[in-house]
């Protein structure tokens, strides 16, 4: 007997207008990755030489609605071709789920983005509803004293103004290894697979690492402190010392021999894991120099 092995949607061809841009046809969901803006400008400059992306778009139609799964950066550079060109069409493949709930979906992201370039952060965009330290970071936590705020704005993408989740509870994963490797070890998938184990006393942790941070070195926009490599060093510093010395210690030395020791910042421009576990051999130098007995580990 013969089987036939067919896909769970159907396929549509699809005109998409100038009216189904204002009118939003499509609805893109909040917790996909961040477009970026050479990829929509690639894909628009295409649409305006004549040329079409040839890939599909996936849908899940549910409550008569297109939500659309995959195709963000697709679909920003045919609203941007439309808005110029308002009498034009563009011919889309549809690949139409049906009904799938918010899990589904996510699935399926993940599903048909498998060989995709998708870095670590677009991921925790994904998934930062079902993170509970992301939560207790954005909205604050209870405690019998009331309520909590986090040291500082923590994204799943890095801002001016605020951290990414990857880069500060990867530098906490990284700080926590009994050999330090410069940086976290692991795939996008098995840093969220941590991230959902990691306990409120994990973000008191970290919130008490912000609160000496920006004591020592200042607020975080701008701050050349907060790039991977010397943030990384100093995770791991605060963290082999915090038990050893008093938080007003460590901020007095941190702010003293390393944010005002132009030195300091040179000794960690370099990117990659060998280049941190260089920053902070070198960290842990100038903090203990002038000194007849090592403060630092």
């Amino acid at each position: 007997m013969k089987t036939d092995i067919v896909p769970s949607y159907s396929v549509r061809s699809y005109f998409v207008t100038y009216n189904d841009i204002l009118k939003g046809k499509f609805v893109q969901l909040g917790n996909r990755r961040k477009t970026r803006p050479g990829a929509v400008k690639e894909l628009y400059n295409k649409l305006t030489n004549g040329q079409h992306f040839e890939t599909p778009l996936v849908i899940n139609e549910r409550d008569s609605v297109w939500r659309l799964v995959d195709g963000n950066h697709r679909l920003e550079a045919i609203k941007r071709y439309l808005l110029k060109n308002t009498t034009d069409r563009v011919k889309v493949t549809l690949h139409i789920f049906n009904n799938l709930d918010d899990d589904d979906e996510k699935d399926l992201f993940t599903t048909v983005n498998k060989g995709s370039k998708q870095n670590t952060n677009d991921v925790v965009k994904q998934y930062e509803d079902e993170i509970p330290s992301f939560s207790h970071m954005k909205n604050g936590w209870q405690s019998i004293a009331g309520h909590h705020s986090f040291a500082c704005n923590v994204s799943a993408y890095p801002t001016p103004s605020s951290v990414s989740y990857y880069r500060l509870v990867g530098a906490y994963l990284a700080s926590q290894e009994s050999t330090f490797g410069g940086g976290y070890i692991g795939s996008a998938f098995d840093f969220i697979d941590e991230a959902k184990k990691l306990k409120l006393e994990d973000v008191q942790i970290m919130n008490a690492f912000m609160m000496d941070f920006i004591s020592a070195f200042g607020n975080i926009k701008n701050n050349e402190f907060i790039k991977t490599t010397p943030f990384f060093a100093l995770m791991r510093i605060w963290m082999d010392n915090k038990e050893r010395l008093t938080p007003p210690q460590l901020i007095s030395r941190f702010k003293t021999k390393i944010r005002n020791d132009p030195v300091a910042l040179l000794s960690s421009r370099g990117g990659g894991s060998g280049a941190t576990m260089v920053a902070r051999t070198n960290f842990v130098q100038l903090l203990n120099a002038g000194r007849t007995r090592y403060l630092f580990v």
